[in-house]
């Protein structure tokens, strides 16, 4: 029996450091005698190009991020209304939910909801930072996060455009100083920057 393997999607760390950066790419496995089509998410060391953890999920891969030290992975599949992350030292095939949008109020108006969907997400080169946007919805999700020793989100505030803008690209400058610089792309053509500024966090080792 033969199975056809098609890759769907590749997602890489982009940030190299003293662990050796991950690779994570989803494949779709296509079998000849069923109708039946699983994706299987894979992460590989590349030093070694061992794998590390492999299951299979519902739906691709739609939008993923890397922590700076390449060791954790925020990740949305175009199926669940949640956010995934897996860890390169995780001693399970399993990922764990970081964050649930199945509907989330607004944090500025009482009447506005928010969530669905995860069209894109981008992660600051320092950890700190975490920018979600949605299919179905107007506003643009902003995280609070901590990534050693475990992984926390902790919701900081949401954005909207102009009337009838959508956020359609968003993307972090790769260093700015004093905390980070936010691009945001608004369905109208217009550019706009975030910046946001901080302290480093003091994490455990």
């Amino acid at each position: 029996m033969k199975t056809n393997i098609r890759q769907r999607i590749m997602l890489t760390g982009s940030h190299a450091s003293s662990h050796a950066m991950l690779h994570m790419a989803a494949f779709r496995f296509n079998t000849t005698t069923s109708d039946v089509n699983d994706y299987v998410r894979t992460i590989w060391e590349t030093r070694a190009w061992s794998v590390e953890i492999c299951y299979v999920m519902d739906g691709h891969i739609q939008a993923a991020a890397w922590s700076p030290c390449g060791t954790k992975g925020i990740f949305a599949d175009s199926v669940h209304l949640i956010l995934d992350c897996v860890g390169k030292s995780s001693s399970t095939k399993a990922s764990t939910v970081v964050a649930d949008f199945t509907e989330t109020q607004s944090l500025t108006e009482e009447t506005e909801r928010f969530g669905g969907l995860v069209q894109d997400l981008v992660w600051d080169s320092r950890g700190e930072r975490l920018v979600v946007i949605f299919r179905t919805s107007d506003y643009v999700a902003l995280f609070r996060t901590r990534y050693s020793p475990t992984l926390s989100l902790f919701p900081c505030g949401v954005m909207k455009g102009e009337l009838d803008e959508v956020a359609t690209t968003i993307q972090f400058k790769p260093d700015f100083e004093n905390g980070s610089l936010l691009t945001v792309g608004w369905s109208s053509g217009r550019i706009q920057h975030v910046p946001f500024y901080f302290l480093p966090q003091q994490l455990e080792t």
